[in-house]
Formats: structure tokens, C-alpha cells, sequence
């Protein structure tokens, strides 16, 4: 019997968004995050995200460590930048990959559970932004609003000048 080594998983895409944040950690650094979402409670079409739930069954964080890098685990209990800003609701959002595998049955669980959304989008990013000590702001729009782009760049605009 052999014995079979861990395999570390490799993401081109998580890769290049690593190397990207690691590149651009510099003081004052904010990144903005903006995905798609399901809602389950009822409010407007774009939301802050206030904290989150991985039911993705992957971990950003999971693979090789790097000396210098930071702490293996780092906190994940202040992701997400909400306060200053006013206007937009604020959710828990459950991150689940790919979003279209999420049953009715799970969303119905996930809103008894005191979860606002459903995203495939933006939560891994913002846990990889944490270990590297970048602030984000997490954005997610209603996946069903047709000219969602609008309403993005129109809540992106409000959002930058009270964060500056």
C-alpha cells in the first residue's frame, strides 16, 4: 500500500487574483467587490454584505503557506467594511459554488438560518483580501434586475465618495 500525498488544488484565476492582491497591498488599499446574488428576504436589488457563511466546501486559504504571508488562519470576523456608509441594506450572504446547484430545499434553509442571499460571487475574494489586510466592500445585486449595470455604477459612485 502506498501512501497518497496531499494534492494542493490550483485555480489559475484564485492564482493571479493571489499574486494581484499580495502585489497591491499597500496602505490605504480598499478592494470593492461586486456580484450577483439570489435574495431570499425580500429589500432592494443591491445590498452590502455585513458578514458571510461559506457552504462552498472550499477555503481560499486552503493549499500551500508561504513564509511572510501571514498567519495561516487569520480572523474572519471583520471582512466586510459597512460602516461610514449609508443608504444600501446590508445582508449575511451565504457563499455557495456554482449557484445554480443551490436547491430550493437549501435556500429555504438558508433563510430560516437568518441568511439574506445566495452568491457564487465575491466572498472568496474578500477572504483572500482579509489575509492580506485589505479592506473590502462586498456588493452583491439581485441576479434577476435587468439593467443591473446601472444601478452597480450608480451605488459604486455613492459608495466611493463616502469612503473618501
Amino acid at each position: 500500500m502506498h501512501r497518497r500525498e496531499p494534492v494542493e488544488r490550483f485555480d489559475p484565476g484564485r492564482k493571479a487574483f493571489r499574486d494581484f492582491l499580495k502585489r497591491h497591498k499597500t496602505e490605504g488599499a480598499l478592494l470593492i467587490g461586486v456580484g450577483r446574488a439570489d435574495f431570499l428576504k425580500p429589500g432592494g436589488p443591491l445590498r452590502l454584505i455585513r458578514d458571510h457563511v461559506n457552504i462552498t466546501g472550499n477555503n481560499p486559504l486552503m493549499g500551500r503557506s508561504y513564509e511572510g504571508d501571514g498567519p495561516r488562519f487569520p480572523s474572519q470576523h471583520a471582512v466586510w467594511r459597512t460602516h461610514g456608509i449609508s443608504g444600501i441594506e446590508t445582508c449575511v450572504a451565504a457563499a455557495a459554488e456554482p449557484l445554480q446547484f443551490v436547491t430550493n430545499a437549501e435556500r429555504e434553509f438558508l433563510r430560516k438560518s437568518d441568511l439574506d442571499a445566495v452568491s457564487g460571487e465575491v466572498i472568496c475574494e474578500a477572504i483572500l483580501a482579509n489575509f492580506f489586510s485589505i479592506p473590502t466592500i462586498g456588493v452583491l445585486v439581485d441576479r434577476r434586475l435587468e439593467d443591473a449595470e446601472k444601478e452597480i455604477s450608480h451605488s459604486i459612485g455613492n459608495i466611493l465618495k463616502t469612503v473618501n
